[in-house]
């Protein structure tokens, strides 16, 4: 779906329904997701590379997604420079018990410093190069 909203300018843009995967995946529009404010509270049926290369992305959800149906997490903020900065203020205490795959979920996401130290990982079965060139990880 796109959208031309005909004057240029932050914009808010909400999402009611069905809405089960965003995936952006480096085409041009994805460097003007500037912020997550909501994440919502139907089910993500995936979020592989779903903010892919969203270099001016950063999370302000207080809120988490719901990944109850969710079991792929491949490249989500792959190339996401700005996303979990220390000075964000929002919510990553996500429920990942039915993640399978964090594949590069994280790689290049330069400035990720966040705890995520309760996540459950017990499903995951592929994990490599999920926080390849996060350079300022320090919380695990």
């Amino acid at each position: 779906v796109t959208h031309d909203f005909g004057t240029a300018g932050v914009k808010t843009i909400r999402i009611t329904g069905d809405f089960p995967q965003v995936i952006f995946k480096n085409n041009s529009d994805v460097k003007k997701l500037i912020s997550i404010d909501q994440w919502g509270s139907y089910p993500w049926s995936s979020m592989r590379e779903a903010f892919r290369y969203a270099s001016n992305l950063v999370n302000n959800a207080a809120d988490t997604p719901n990944l109850s149906v969710c079991s792929d997490l491949t490249g989500m903020f792959n190339g996401a420079s700005l996303i979990g900065s220390s000075s964000e203020t929002s919510n990553w205490n996500w429920n990942t018990s039915n993640i399978s795959d964090m594949d590069s979920m994280f790689i290049g996401a330069s400035s990720f410093n966040q705890n995520i130290g309760s996540w459950n990982t017990t499903n995951v079965s592929r994990m490599p190069l999920m926080f390849s060139h996060a350079d300022s990880l320090i919380k695990i």
